[in-house]
C-alpha cells in the first residue's frame, strides 16, 4: 500500500513541500535599538526608561511585599491598543541603523524593510505556545507590506468580556506582577 506525503494544511500551502527543504538557520537575537514609553503612553526614541535586572543580594531571604502601593496604583487602560505603533515609530526614526544591521538581499527593494516580521515579543510567544495552549483563543491579524509581515493581536470577545468582569482580587493579583518587576529592576546597574 502506497502512502501519500501530501498533508493538507489549514493555511493554504502544501506541508509536503517542506520535507526536502533546508533546515532554517537560527541565530542569537541581535539588539538593534530600543525605545521608551512614558507614563502617558508617549513614544521616546531613547533608553531613558530602560530597566535592568538586579539580583537580590540574599536571594534565599527575599520578602517582597507585593501589595505595597496598590491603593495608589493607576492601572494602564487595557482597552486602548497601540498595536505596533511604537515599533513603527522607532523604525521610522532609525532607518539607517535598521538597514545597517541587515545584509541587503537582491529580493528586496530599496524601499522595503530588511526584516521579515514586525510584532511584539509576547505575540511570538503566544504563537509558539499555541500547540500546547488550548484554553484561550486568539485573533492575530497580519499585513504584508513591501516584503515585511506586520502582526497585531486583537482581543477576542471572551477576553473583552473577562476583562469587564475582573474582580478587585484579580486586579490586585495583576498588580503583584508589576510590583515584583519593580523590586527586581533598576534604572541603572549598580
Amino acid at each position: 500500500m502506497a502512502y501519500s506525503t501530501h498533508i493538507p494544511s489549514r493555511f493554504g500551502f502544501d506541508l509536503s513541500e517542506l520535507e526536502n527543504a533546508n533546515f532554517p538557520v537560527y541565530k542569537q537575537p541581535l539588539e538593534i535599538g530600543c525605545f521608551s514609553v512614558d507614563i502617558n503612553n508617549q513614544f521616546l526614541n531613547n533608553d531613558r526608561l530602560l530597566k535592568y535586572f538586579i539580583k537580590p543580594v540574599k536571594s534565599d531571604k527575599v520578602r517582597f511585599d507585593l501589595r505595597h502601593g496598590y491603593k495608589h496604583f493607576n492601572a494602564k487602560d487595557e482597552s486602548v491598543k497601540g498595536f505596533v505603533n511604537h515599533i513603527l515609530k522607532w523604525i521610522m526614526a532609525n532607518k539607517e541603523r535598521m538597514n545597517s544591521c541587515f545584509v541587503s538581499t537582491a529580493s528586496r527593494s530599496s524601499t522595503s524593510s530588511p526584516t521579515g516580521f514586525v510584532c511584539w515579543r509576547g505575540l511570538l510567544t503566544k504563537l509558539l505556545c499555541t500547540p500546547y495552549e488550548n484554553r484561550e483563543g486568539w485573533i492575530i491579524c497580519a499585513t504584508r507590506y513591501q516584503g515585511t509581515w506586520y502582526l497585531c493581536e486583537y482581543e477576542t470577545a471572551k477576553k473583552i468580556k473577562d476583562r469587564g468582569k475582573e474582580t478587585d482580587r484579580q486586579k490586585e493579583m495583576s498588580y503583584w506582577g508589576f510590583k515584583f518587576e519593580q523590586y527586581l529592576t533598576a534604572g541603572e546597574i549598580f
